[in-house]
């Protein structure tokens, strides 16, 4: 049986996650899934972070918590690492990963499974514009993954 991860990057606010994880049980549609609360909240925001471990719980999720790098301050490159500590720490053990931004909520039935088909990653794009280029990516609140089809040497990077 293929396993699924559903990973919630979440920061500085318990405000949406009871809602987010009740519509996720609702309308994921895979056959076994885990849900994961990753609190990317600085260590100071102890009553936040209290309450976003007790919401994940009483749900059923998996809490973790993250030591956000201190030097950055940038919520881009703090959620990037949230990321980076999920695919190498958890999610590349699962056959289907889900990353969810906090404020991501699904409003119809949905598979993992079946929103990557064959591709290696889906999400939404993004486009920043500078003064040399134009740079493209997958945005990181939305991404799906595809371990199924990423080689063991890839994942390992």
């Amino acid at each position: 049986m293929k396993r699924a991860g559903i990973f919630i990057i979440i920061y500085n606010t318990d405000r949406f996650l009871s809602k987010q994880l009740m519509l996720i049980n609702e309308y994921c549609t895979d056959d076994k899934y885990v849900i994961y609360v990753i609190n990317n909240s600085p260590v100071s925001a102890v009553e936040v972070n209290d309450r976003i471990e007790y919401q994940a719980n009483r749900a059923g999720a998996i809490y973790l918590k993250t030591i956000p790098d201190a030097k950055h301050n940038d919520p881009s490159r703090s959620h990037a690492g949230a990321c980076n500590f999920i695919y190498k720490e958890i999610g590349k053990d699962f056959d289907y990963c889900l990353v969810l931004d906090h404020d991501i909520f699904p409003i119809r039935p949905f598979a993992i499974k079946e929103k990557l088909g064959s591709c290696m990653m889906a999400g939404v794009e993004e486009i920043r514009l500078n003064s040399e280029k134009k740079i493209q990516y997958l945005w990181l609140g939305l991404l799906f993954v595809n371990n199924a089809v990423i080689s063991e040497k890839d994942k390992a990077l």
